[in-house]
This record gives C-alpha cells, sequence and structure tokens, in this order.
C-alpha cells in the first residue's frame, strides 16, 4: 500500500468513526436545549495530594512494569507455547502485544491503589469520575474531529520530509504485518482503544499535569527538562542505525519556539519595575567631576540599558507565569511535549502528536476530568487501529 492508498484509507476510515460518533451523539450535539448541562464547566482550581516524588514513581512504573512482564512471559516459555520456535519474532511484536495486555491493568492498579493507599487520593483527583460523562464525552469527541485531521496531515508531510533510514514505525505497525489470529486481533484492538488511552491519560493527564497546575514555572522547566532526556534517550536505536537526532532536534525547537511566544507576545504586556532606591546612581559634586573617568559611548550606554531590560523583563515573565491563564498554558504545553517525546521510538510520530498531546492535556484542565481525554485519545488510536486492520486485509 502506497502514500496515497494509505491517506485514502485514514481519510475513509476517519470519516467512518465521524459518522458513527455524530449519530451515537446526535442529540448531544445537534439537539441541545437551553436546560442541558453545559458542555464546558465552570473553570475551578483542582486540589492534588500527591508531590513530584509520586508522579516520578509513577513514570518509573510505567517503564518498568511492561519490562519485567515481557520477561517473565519469555522465561515461563509462554512465547514458545504460543508461537513455536521463532521466539525472537514473537517478542518483536506479538509477544509484545500479549505482554502490554497484561501490564497494562497492573501499572494502572499500582499507580492508583499506591497513591490512594500513600496519600490518600481520591478517584476524582485524578479524573476519574461519573460527574458530567456525558458533556465530557461529547467534548472529547468534538476536539477528536478538529484535531484528527490536521494530526493526520502533519504526520504524512513528517513522513514525506524524513530522510530515508530515519523513519521508524511503531511496533504496532509491525505487529499487523505478520499473520495474526482472531483473539490477537481482538487483543490488539482492546490494547489500542482501551488499555493504552487509559494508561496514559492516568499517568500523564491523570498524574502529571495535575501537580504542573499545582507548582510553579519550575515544575514547567523540570516537565520541559525531562522531554529533552526522554528525546535524547530516544535516539539510540538498534546497533545496526546510527544516533536518530531527530527527536532531540523536535523537542528543542519547539521549547525554543514556546519560549519566544512567551518573551515577545506575553512580555509585550509586562512592565519593567524601576531599579531600588538603593541601586540609584548618585550624582557626583563638581570636584568629583573634573577627575571622573569619560562616561562610555552611546552604544555601550544602550546596550547596558538594554541588557538591564532584558533581565527585567525576563524575571518579570518568569513572575507572571503564577497567573492562571499563562501558568496553564505553559502546563499544558509541556505535557503534550513530553507525551509527544515518549513515542519518540517511532519517528516522526512526535510531531503529530504534540498537537494531539496538548489537545488531552487541555481537555483534562478545562473539564477537570479524565473521560473526555480518554475518548480523543481512544478514538484517535481507533482510526490508525482500523486502518491497519483494513491494510492487512486487502494484503
Amino acid at each position: 500500500m502506497n502514500d496515497w492508498q494509505e491517506i485514502a484509507t485514514l481519510t475513509t476510515v476517519y470519516f467512518a468513526v465521524a459518522v458513527v460518533g455524530v449519530v451515537l451523539l446526535g442529540r448531544r450535539l445537534a439537539f441541545r436545549r437551553p436546560s442541558d448541562v453545559p458542555l464546558l464547566p465552570l473553570q475551578r482550581s483542582q486540589f492534588t495530594s500527591w508531590h513530584g516524588i509520586d508522579v516520578l514513581v509513577a513514570f518509573l512504573i510505567l517503564q518498568v512494569i511492561p519490562g519485567l512482564v515481557a520477561e517473565t512471559l519469555l522465561k515461563a516459555e509462554v512465547f514458545e507455547h504460543l508461537y513455536g520456535v521463532d521466539v525472537d519474532k514473537a517478542i518483536r511484536g506479538r509477544g509484545q502485544l500479549l505482554a502490554v495486555a497484561l501490564a497494562s491493568p497492573l501499572v494502572i492498579g499500582l499507580v492508583i491503589l499506591g497513591l490512594r493507599q500513600l496519600r490518600g487520593t481520591r478517584l476524582s483527583e485524578f479524573g476519574i469520575t461519573p460527574a458530567r460523562a456525558g458533556a465530557n464525552i461529547t467534548v472529547g469527541f468534538w476536539l477528536w474531529l478538529v484535531v484528527t485531521p490536521p494530526a493526520l496531515a502533519i504526520f504524512f508531510i513528517a513522513v514525506l520530509l524524513t530522510p530515508e533510514g530515519y523513519a521508524d514505525e511503531h511496533f504496532i505497525g509491525q505487529l499487523t504485518e505478520q499473520q495474526l489470529a482472531a483473539w490477537e486481533w481482538v487483543l490488539f484492538f482492546i490494547v489500542a482503544v482501551v488499555l493504552a488511552p487509559v494508561l496514559e491519560e492516568v499517568v500523564f493527564r491523570g498524574i502529571l499535569l495535575p501537580w504542573q497546575l499545582q507548582g510553579g514555572w519550575e515544575a514547567q522547566a523540570i516537565v520541559a527538562f525531562c522531554s529533552i532526556v526522554v528525546a535524547t534517550m530516544s535516539g539510540f536505536r538498534s546497533e545496526d542505525k546510527p544516533y536518530h537526532v531527530g527527536p532531540v532536534i523536535f523537542v528543542m525547537i519547539m521549547l525554543a519556539s514556546a519560549f519566544a511566544v512567551l518573551y515577545f507576545w506575553f512580555g509585550r504586556h509586562i512592565e519593567l519595575q524601576a531599579l531600588p532606591a538603593t541601586q540609584a546612581v548618585e550624582v557626583p559634586n563638581a570636584a568629583e567631576r573634573l577627575t571622573a573617568v569619560p562616561p562610555p559611548d552611546a552604544s555601550s550606554t544602550v546596550s547596558s540599558a538594554e541588557l538591564h531590560g532584558l533581565e527585567a523583563k525576563l524575571a518579570a515573565l518568569f513572575g507572571n507565569t503564577s497567573t492562571r491563564p499563562l501558568h496553564a498554558a505553559l502546563a499544558v504545553y509541556t505535557n503534550g511535549l513530553l507525551f509527544a517525546a515518549f513515542h519518540s521510538a517511532a519517528w516522526p510520530s512526535p510531531i503529530p502528536l504534540l498537537l494531539v498531546g496538548v489537545a488531552l492535556a487541555w481537555v483534562r484542565y478545562r473539564t477537570s476530568s479524565l473521560v473526555g481525554a480518554v475518548t480523543l485519545h481512544a478514538l484517535f488510536n481507533a482510526v490508525s487501529g482500523l486502518a491497519l486492520f483494513w491494510k492487512h486485509a486487502l494484503a
């Protein structure tokens, strides 16, 4: 299947899922009455009972548990029993699918129950609540309708611009190139449409984002730094492939672009404060003026003033990140960037996933619930999953 066929397949699947969604949510989408619950609630602050160390432990669990499950299955010779003697091939795709399916509920349970026992965390703090579920599903569906087409377009442009040998396929794509049994296809859709969205939303938007919203600009700087680290580590691929600089360059460009927007756009509205009285310059008397060193030329005077203005502007900018709109925007953006960086192994997926990650973080922040984010995430994965199934059926 060539690129144009893939575009046509994804487009067809997108419209098919959109039609089904419109049919199921028809009344909520088109026949809303004044008495209906508004789609977006009033914005309110969210309490977070966990701390930075808890966020770190949650991500360690996310990274370690799937590997431990896969190694356990390997040592127990489960793969050999299911797939025969060709164990290596099974581990690369089908075995990894089985490991993810078993590890995902374990990770979710460990994270939620661990915080509940350690911090007394309630499910509503994660955003797991039935309140306004119907409205939040509708918001997630609307956002999916808007975000998916540009995300897919960005992906195909990125694939066309990626040099040969630097594009990496996700293990799910490699998996569907094999002859899967019926139960494996069922497991594939369970993982792609249910387990993966719930797992990633609980960790990224249920735990990380509320901690970011409660913290200052330092929390956003930590998440941005982690994005750089994750992208840098993702550049190491197999021994027969060179180091991939694409992920780290992408993250650095996105961070620099965000800082430029903050500085030049929001910085225009920040008034620079005057120097404190203790730093005021004293005027010398007549005798001192005779022996004084000549003042610097005009150019150096301007540079000094500009330097002071830059320092004051940066200080004021970081100080103003505590205001709710700007602080929330930073948290949403850096959360989406880290989410994209975690998918760097399947380059160039992080480029469109930045848009998707920001949308997921925004809907979680705006609705104070994971329902809308899980809906958006599940529908986005469903389009790719159904397209891969179609590709396999036509092969």
